[in-house]
């Protein structure tokens, strides 16, 4: 398989520079080269299924909801399958009827319960009367998820239980990109045949920003918040971390779109003076913080290298754009500090304005993994 092949349907809509594109030669080579085989039947009764939440999308004008919980009704993830007799895991029979996603979808029972459920419309299916797969003991089984399925048409066809390959862009979407990846021999280890468990990471960076006043005793409102100079949109690859150990550490790799410096970013604008928000002397949250939703946006991470080359470098020039009431048409503008966001962490900038300058400190916190119960039933 060519670079060209692997990389086409990943890079459509996002311009990427030819020398990160040349790092990921020997990736897309390991990752992508599989063929589609048949295994033996399966040997015991016991069935697959998943876990994982999916909520509405939220307004990018008001702060974005950072999931914690999986496990919500009506919630659907994309999970890929392989499995083989190798005792390296390297086996490529596909889990399900094909070597694509299969949708698993978080839903009712019937009788007041609710688990992860998914159609099976294999070529056995209906001779077999099961609309599951079923686990073969001595196989070695690894499953590759992302959520949520709702972001399918933008991942490569060339994904599979090997590396997953997709495009996120913040301007369309806004939806808390998660990954897992898990793997299974039921006849070794001691979970058996029970539930797959599914550790979802998260696959973004998470942005707060909250702006306070250096004399509090002045009364002051935002009216209006953007950002400039960050990637709007990137190209994630996931796969193993190291190409002998598919048992191993995970890698959670992206490369950012180009950078496009006049276009606003994350753009609160109300309009309404009644929904400025005031700056409260422990400063104000400019992205909606109430319910389910806690003063996030999301960014694309920077983090990205390969031998020992960074593929963000130099880091972009990203500001922070606002106005007050008091200062009507007057835009303050804050530089960020040059920081490579990572996947998985939030960073929470506090903006100071004073007389003449505005100031910027950032905290960087863990987020937290997100688990979810997944029900392989094979």
């Amino acid at each position: 398989m060519t670079l060209q092949l692997a990389i086409n349907d990943m890079a459509y809509r996002v311009s990427f520079h030819q020398i990160l594109l040349m790092a990921l030669v020997p990736v897309l080579l390991l990752s992508c080269s599989h063929s589609s085989v048949e295994g033996p039947e399966a040997d015991t009764d016991a069935v697959i299924g998943f876990s994982t939440v999916s909520q509405e999308l939220d307004s990018r004008s008001t702060g974005s909801t950072l999931i914690s919980n999986l496990n919500v009704q009506g919630s659907e993830i994309a999970v890929y399958g392989f499995h083989g007799s190798e005792l390296d895991y390297s086996g490529e029979i596909p889990v399900f009827e094909t070597e694509g996603a299969k949708r698993v979808c978080y839903k009712s029972d019937g009788q007041g319960q609710s688990n992860w459920d998914y159609d099976y419309i294999g070529s056995d299916a209906a001779s077999s009367g099961v609309d599951k797969v079923k686990w073969i003991r001595s196989d070695r089984y690894r499953f590759r998820a992302f959520y949520p399925y709702s972001l399918m048409s933008e991942v490569n066809n060339t994904s599979s239980a090997k590396v997953l390959q997709m495009r996120y862009s913040l301007m369309e979407h806004d939806s808390d990109l998660m990954v897992a990846y898990a793997t299974r021999c039921p006849a070794e280890d001691s979970e058996g045949v029970a539930p797959v468990k599914l550790e979802f990471k998260h696959a973004l960076s998470a942005l707060k920003f909250i702006i306070k006043k250096e004399n509090t005793n002045e009364t002051e409102k935002v009216k209006e918040f953007y950002l400039t100079g960050l990637h709007q949109a990137g190209g994630l690859y996931y796969f193993a971390s190291g190409a002998s150990n598919l048992k191993g550490d995970q890698t959670i790799m992206w490369i950012p779109g180009e950078v496009d410096e006049d276009t606003f970013v994350h753009h609160w604008n109300p309009g309404n003076e009644t929904k400025y928000k005031e700056i409260v002397a422990g400063g104000v949250s400019v992205y909606d913080d109430k319910g389910d939703k806690d003063g996030f946006v999301f960014a694309i991470p920077m983090n990205g290298e390969y031998e020992g080359k960074k593929w963000v470098d130099p880091l972009p020039s990203i500001y922070a754009h606002f106005k007050t009431d008091k200062g009507g048409s007057v835009l303050h503008t804050a530089k960020l500090p040059d920081i490579p966001w990572e996947p998985g962490k939030k960073y929470i900038y506090t903006i100071t304005v004073k007389h003449a300058t505005v100031s910027v400190e950032v905290k960087i916190k863990p987020w937290t993994e997100v688990e979810a119960s997944a029900e392989i039933k094979l």
